[in-house]
């Protein structure tokens, strides 16, 4: 079978765009997957609400307010417990 360089560099050329749509497909569902990764994990870690002084709390702002005020006194009770 004889096959002109033509014919071959029209074949390879064809192989190459097959793989590079391969490619393309596989790294799209990656990403897709990794988005919906980040997306779930967000979504785990919010806050919806607090539980303050037997009230629970679902306003934005007022837990925001109270998640700080409780990071900082946990920092400043680490902090008492390395300088001592």
């Amino acid at each position: 079978m004889n096959i002109g360089k033509s014919h071959l560099y029209m074949l390879e050329s064809i192989m190459h765009q097959n793989a590079e749509c391969k490619w393309l497909k596989e790294w799209n569902e990656n990403i897709r997957f990794f988005h919906a990764m980040v997306e779930g994990g967000r979504k785990r870690n919010s806050l919806r609400g607090l539980h303050v002084e037997g009230v629970w709390e679902e306003d934005p702002t007022k837990v925001k307010r109270c998640k700080e005020i409780f990071s900082r006194k946990i920092h400043r009770r680490r902090m008492k417990k390395t300088t001592t």
